[in-house]
């Protein structure tokens, strides 16, 4: 999994051109496993129509509940690909366009809830396909060193996540007042 390239935006006069929204939490539960990247789950999922240059604003939480009655940590982070050119069939080709978070979550004791969110900025590549619209993903995983059994899970409190992506791009700044 790339880590993405460190990056700073300055967007002086940005245009906004749509803000996108979900809180369908479609994951249920995350399987406890010893670091397995393919055992992610999607939590939230929106598609977007972007262009070249595009920047997304980015910003997603989750709440997941540990019933296990071990210390169990959950990892979450941001991914985007393209759905026109049939990258949804194959997470190896998504695109990481976050920094990776993560927390333990305690048995029954100060953390039986937890909440994360993430945020960042992404900027479309310039070869993107112009038309190609963008699956912006909000994904998780629970994981464990010790007393691992295939058949524990982390609860996804469905009712508690979101994701929401601005979309915007640079404009010409305002001419100065005389």
């Amino acid at each position: 999994m790339p880590y993405p390239d460190p990056t700073i935006y300055d967007v002086v006069c940005p245009a906004s051109l749509g803000t996108y929204y979900t809180d369908e939490v479609t994951a249920t539960k995350l399987q406890i496993n010893s670091g397995d990247p393919d055992l992610y789950a999607t939590m939230l999922r929106k598609v977007v129509p972007v262009d070249p240059g595009d920047l997304l604003k980015v910003h997603a939480f989750g709440r997941w509940t540990n019933d296990t009655g071990q210390v169990t940590g959950v990892g979450w982070h941001l991914w985007i690909y393209n759905v026109d050119a049939g990258e949804g069939r194959t997470p190896d080709v998504w695109r990481l366009i976050s920094p990776l978070c993560g927390e333990n979550i305690l048995p029954n004791g100060s953390m039986h809830h937890m909440p994360g969110q993430i945020f960042c900025m992404y900027r479309i590549p310039d070869d993107w396909p112009v038309g190609d619209r963008a699956v912006v993903v909000f994904r998780a995983s629970a994981h464990r060193t010790t007393g691992l059994t295939p058949t524990q899970y982390i609860t996804v409190d469905k009712q508690y996540g979101a994701l929401m992506i601005d979309r915007i791009r640079e404009s010409a700044a305002p001419p100065a007042a005389a």
